[in-house]
């Protein structure tokens, strides 16, 4: 039970508890207001005895009731911890990794897993690293678009779309993107020109990836950003996170 609910609720049992003890010496004072106050400690025994007679129920049954939203309270708080520490237990934790392998002639981004439970994709998309504007849904379909000639050199391996639902184990990669760069006998630095260009072409843009956890209980946003790649020919991609 959220804490102010919590509030309102003790704020009512105290509220209603003052009213009725206050409600009983009223009565009491209605019906014997004419009488002097009493010496004999018989009657004031007999006072005694109707204020217990009039309050010991209510009190006990502001006891039951207390004990009873407080049962409730432990039990709530003591599922939602078991349930924080169940989907902490399998939180994924996605990582995005860029790599220009010129031994094999392949440019790849991946996403992996390093977390403990299965990571859900709830989308994909290639934005404007500085407004934030959504591009594409992949970075094939956006090379495409804007560099016909360039993906021409390449040997498209893998690309994953912007799909809702896609989901991907623990300690498991995935390529966002893999391409082959097609030989060039004539040009022996044909990949690092190509690379040179594909970064060119990045630099300024972000892939972004939203993924859950398998019960949906938190999103998070892991971003690239390629503006720092420079000319390397490895690394791993400048990333944040974002919880939602």
């Amino acid at each position: 039970m959220p804490g102010r609910k919590a509030e309102f609720f003790l704020i009512i049992i105290i509220g209603t508890t003052c009213l009725l003890v206050g409600l009983t010496f009223v009565a009491y004072f209605l019906n014997f207001s004419t009488y002097t106050v009493s010496d004999s400690p018989e009657h004031w025994g007999q006072f005694g005895d109707f204020v217990g007679g009039i309050l010991n129920p209510v009190v006990y049954g502001v006891n039951l009731i207390v004990l009873i939203f407080i049962t409730l309270l432990v039990n709530d708080l003591g599922q939602k911890n078991a349930e924080k520490t169940l989907h902490e237990s399998v939180r994924p934790i996605g990582f995005l990794s860029w790599r220009a392998d010129e031994r094999n002639g392949l440019i790849e981004v991946s996403l992996e897993n390093l977390g403990f439970g299965p990571l859900v994709v709830m989308g994909i998309r290639i934005e404007d690293a500085a407004t934030g504007e959504v591009l594409d849904n992949n970075l094939h379909d956006f090379l495409t678009e804007n560099m016909p000639h360039f993906v021409s050199n390449l040997d498209i391996l893998e690309c994953i779309q912007g799909e809702d639902g896609f989901v991907l184990g623990r300690d498991h990669t995935v390529f966002l993107f893999r391409a082959k760069v097609k030989p060039s006998p004539a040009n022996k630095n044909h990949f690092g020109e190509t690379r040179s260009i594909l970064l060119e072409k990045l630099r300024g843009l972000r892939t972004v990836v939203a993924y859950t956890d398998m019960y949906s209980s938190r999103s998070e946003n892991i971003s690239t950003d390629f503006k720092n790649l420079g000319s390397l020919s490895h690394g791993k991609i400048a990333r944040s996170h974002e919880s939602v």
